[in-house]
């Protein structure tokens, strides 16, 4: 948050020191909302005012943030050579009194409770130009911002209550909380990695079509499914049945039940697979199939005849619509 450009915001540019007022009380506003929200913020100003640097403190302190003060301790003469060269000066008065008061500021910093302060003898680290200057890149990122997406993985049904209520109760508050996707295991028994082989272990496929009558936002999946544990082409009717009630939010993830499997990510699909391609390749073909039908001849791997409403799987975002 820069003053300066705030004064262009408000004034008619970022000189514009009749609009100064305005724009640190814009300021104040932006900070307070984004602090709030627990953002990183950056406040680009002289900040010679204490006031204003404790309630800064403070806000940082109520969201449980760290603050930290950056000080840059500019030479006299260079501020009074840079203030010559700008096309509406500082009045000198006003730059020799900041000038007189920095020392202070700069000397009482390491006592005003902030997490570290940065002095000129520390490394700043800041965004290289070819960043600050891809406007491209910018624009992009104000339309469609960049942001993490958390899934849940829910690897064990061990409760000490109702299988059903105590799942029910989670997916909610993962949903409830934000979570963008969840996921279950396809295994025919408890993996040793979590837990004993004889715990209750649901079937993910109907794990997944239950979690999908009680939730609303959340993508649903299989990490991974086992390709070989069902007749592809049943395994594609299964994942186009999955799409209606989960409104089309179905990731499915494809392996084979071996050793060393290799990851690959392609058009919203986790394929895993060693030795089961063909076999994936037929059900997403099975998924996407339409009215026309498709036919998919092998020796091992094999359909005829195969038809699906639904649209495939291969062009799923695991979004809702």
């Amino acid at each position: 948050m820069s003053s300066d450009r705030l004064r262009a915001v408000v004034g008619v540019g970022e000189d514009d020191v009749a609009a100064s007022t305005d724009a640190f009380a814009l300021l104040e506003q932006i900070v307070a909302k984004r602090l709030a929200r627990r953002l990183t913020t950056v406040i680009d100003t002289l900040g010679l005012d204490e006031t204003k640097r404790r309630n800064w403190l403070r806000l940082a302190r109520e969201a449980g943030l760290p603050c930290i003060a950056v000080a840059f301790d500019v030479p006299a003469a260079q501020c009074r050579e840079r203030n010559r060269g700008r096309t509406k000066r500082i009045p000198a008065a006003v730059l020799t009194q900041q000038v007189k008061s920095w020392p202070a500021v700069r000397d009482g910093l390491p006592t005003e409770g902030f997490d570290r302060v940065i002095t000129a003898g520390e490394s700043v680290r800041v965004v290289p130009e070819s960043f600050v200057t891809a406007s491209q890149a910018a624009e992009r990122q104000q339309e469609r911002p960049e942001v993490l997406r958390f899934g849940l993985h829910i690897g064990r049904f061990v409760f000490d209550a109702n299988i059903a209520d105590e799942l029910a109760a989670i997916v909610a508050a993962a949903e409830s909380a934000g979570f963008d996707s969840i996921y279950v295991m396809d295994h025919f028994r408890q993996i040793p990695q979590l837990g004993r082989p004889w715990e209750d272990f649901l079937e993910s496929y109907t794990t997944l079509a239950w979690l999908a009558a009680r939730t609303e936002r959340v993508a649903l999946g299989a990490l991974v499914t086992g390709i070989t544990y069902r007749n592809v082409a049943h395994l594609g009717k299964i994942v186009a049945t999955l799409d209606v009630p989960a409104a089309g939010a179905r990731c499915v993830g494809s392996g084979w039940p071996g050793s060393r499997p290799s990851i690959v990510r392609t058009a919203g699909i986790s394929r895993r697979c060693r030795n089961g391609t063909r076999c994936w390749r037929m059900c997403c073909r099975c998924c996407g199939a339409g009215l026309s039908g498709v036919s998919w001849p092998g020796a091992r791997c094999a359909g005829d005849g195969l038809l699906s409403a639904t649209d495939s799987v291969a062009n799923s975002d695991c979004r809702r619509r």
